[in-house]
């Protein structure tokens, strides 16, 4: 069997975290188990060639592009490579992994019917935050251009929106599988008319190979650690996470891995609540060099206003980091309040203080929740030995439906 990832992500590379990991553990791996696959993407950053064929759409760029300009080149340029490889190169099984956004991303190949009787499959989607990002971007839209440009991309598409959307879901309705890696995302596509027996929920994988456990008793008795790690974004919640050290013992520290607009905002805040010293900000730490920081800390603290997965969850409880968390989308998927960690409503600085002061004040709950994390990891998150097997006993029964 063949499988030809189409498309992948804008960019491939093992060390892109988040959605550009999921990408890239998933066709990394499947396609070395079926020799002849092929991954297309835009461009890849992968210092060793593959067993496998990488087709770069767009080679040059050294960054991320995500404008909504290049989104819509990127849509055309591998629905061209797409229909080129099926025609020449007898794959099996075609993959849309990334990028999918609900009513927005659409396959011009698929709904085409380039890719013929062969089976299609997209995924993994998550559900779109209900909360968007507005201060990031290439400008950071922070500054007067950035506004006329946030102002004109919002026109434009609310203009094409119901296209974006007829042709979007069209693509979905075409799938013979569609993967979602939550039950709220499995409810959002159901709502756009794709039949329940094609949904399937697979969350993303994780190396627990890689982001190893870290015993509870060898870290520092004479302070505990929480770690926050993260795009500084409003969205992100740093400022809540922020009000509620301020209500806790002067032995309880924050470190904070992750850069963003919000971050200035942010230390001026610490100190102005006079716990500067206490509070660490680490910058951006590249994927590769995460783990000391997860191996160090006592537990993982968000205070996240909306999450649609939260891959930073499922890594701290793979390291044996229990997980304190406001509740979202993906905090209620993740974490087993109780468990694994304590779950805090949104906003509420001082539930949110009083879950921090509970462990710290009860070291062992802490070192059984991280215990219980990680065997919550490697019985439903290790891509080895649970998550790809999922994929490819799914290929498997698609192609063998179809021949």
């Amino acid at each position: 069997m063949k499988i030809l990832f189409s498309p992948c992500h804008y960019a491939f590379d093992h060390a892109a975290g988040s959605e550009f990991s999921w990408a890239y553990g998933l066709c990394d791996r499947l396609a070395r188990q079926f020799p002849g696959s092929a991954v297309v993407t835009g461009f890849s950053r992968l210092v060793e060639e593959p067993p496998y064929r990488v087709v770069q759409l767009q080679p040059s760029k050294k960054l991320l592009d995500l404008a909504t300009g290049n989104a819509v080149r990127f849509a055309l340029q591998y629905a061209v490579a797409t229909s080129r490889m099926v025609w020449g190169g007898g794959y099996d099984v075609i993959h849309h992994v990334l990028p999918f956004h609900l009513d927005y991303t659409f396959n011009l190949a698929a709904i085409t019917g380039v890719i013929g009787n062969r089976p299609f499959v997209i995924g993994p989607i998550q559900a779109p935050n209900r909360l968007l990002d507005v201060d990031v971007g290439k400008e950071g839209l922070t500054g007067q251009l950035g506004r006329e440009r946030s102002v004109l991309l919002v026109g434009l598409v609310k203009t094409v929106y119901p296209l974006l959307a007829y042709l979007s879901r069209t693509t979905l309705r075409r799938a013979d599988a569609v993967i979602v890696i939550s039950c709220a995302a499995r409810e959002m596509v159901l709502a756009r008319g794709v039949a329940p027996d094609r949904v399937y929920i697979i969350p993303p994988g994780i190396d627990a190979s890689k982001f190893v456990f870290s015993p509870f008793e060898h870290k520092a008795s004479d302070r505990f650690e929480l770690l926050a790690v993260g795009h500084l974004l409003k969205r992100k919640g740093l400022d809540t996470i922020l009000l509620a050290m301020d209500k806790l013992p002067s032995n309880v520290f924050l470190r904070i891995v992750g850069d963003g607009p919000q971050k200035q905002s942010l230390i001026k805040h610490a100190c102005e609540l006079n716990i500067a010293d206490r509070v660490i900000f680490e910058g951006w730490v590249s994927y590769d060099e995460i783990n000391p920081y997860y191996w160090n800390a006592h537990a993982l603290v968000s205070g996240s206003r909306a999450e649609s997965w939260g891959q930073m969850y499922v890594e701290a409880m793979a390291c044996g980091l229990p997980v304190i968390s406001t509740e979202n989308v993906g905090s209620r998927e993740i974490v087993r309040d109780g468990e694994t960690g304590i779950l805090v409503p949104q906003e509420d600085v001082n539930s949110l203080a009083a879950a921090i002061r509970k462990l710290v004040n009860d070291r062992s709950l802490a070192a059984r929740m991280g215990q219980a994390g990680r065997r919550v990891v490697e019985d439903e998150y290790d891509w080895d030995k649970v998550i790809i097997p999922r994929y490819i006993a799914l290929y498997q029964s698609l192609s063998g439906h179809k021949s």
